[in-house]
């Protein structure tokens, strides 16, 4: 059985409040602006201007993380670029006929030779413009004798019409409508995933 402490007002000496949120408090300071009631209220507002409060994004101490405009701006150029870099890529794959069962040969990083492999899944919210830096991240999703591996990605550097081609070759695609067929409905405004670049 845990014992909970409940708050007395040091003012009115009601519970469930202290001094500072007390309302019969608050109205004696209102009405004389001379009392020690209102001086009080005086030194915690001076306090808290006081505070020290650095950005942890740009280390300014003007403002905190949630009013910063440099990461506001940062944010909406990440976005556009990301969205930009996603049609990109999916115009890609559109005219390869890559999407979810897709038969591919496919070159791994441990074999010299071509794999038959099938496109089992896409990591659509994990294709992104800064996914060249993230090493861990598997975008697409193959089966290769029945079990699934995750080791292929796609890199920003090979973004154009042949951006597979130095690892798979397609060998039968799919239809156009499939391509798009497992892709988020606002997967090309490129929002998605966007909070994970800016986490600190």
């Amino acid at each position: 059985m845990t014992w909970k402490r409940s708050v007395h007002c040091r003012f009115c000496r009601n519970k469930g409040h202290n001094r500072a949120t007390c309302p019969t408090y608050k109205e004696k300071a209102a009405s004389d602006p001379n009392s020690y009631a209102a001086r009080y209220y005086e030194r915690r507002e001076e306090r808290e201007k006081n505070k020290s409060r650095t950005c942890s994004y740009c280390c300014s101490q003007e403002h905190d993380k949630r009013k910063c405009g440099k990461l506001i701006a940062d944010r909406k150029l990440a976005i556009q670029t990301n969205s930009d870099f996603r049609h990109r890529c999916l115009n890609s794959f559109k005219q390869q006929g890559i999407g979810v069962g897709c038969l591919v040969d496919i070159r791994t990083f441990v074999k010299d030779f071509p794999t038959l492999a099938l496109i089992y899944k896409i990591n659509w919210d994990e294709i992104s413009y800064k996914q060249k830096n993230w090493n861990n991240i598997s975008s697409i999703e193959y089966l290769v004798n029945g079990e699934v591996n995750k080791y292929f990605n796609i890199n920003i550097d090979e973004i154009n019409l042949d951006i597979l081609s130095n690892y798979i070759t397609v060998l039968e695609p799919v239809k156009l409508e499939q391509v798009t067929m497992t892709m988020p409905i606002n997967w090309l405004d490129g929002t998605s995933n966007i909070k994970s670049f800016f986490d600190q």
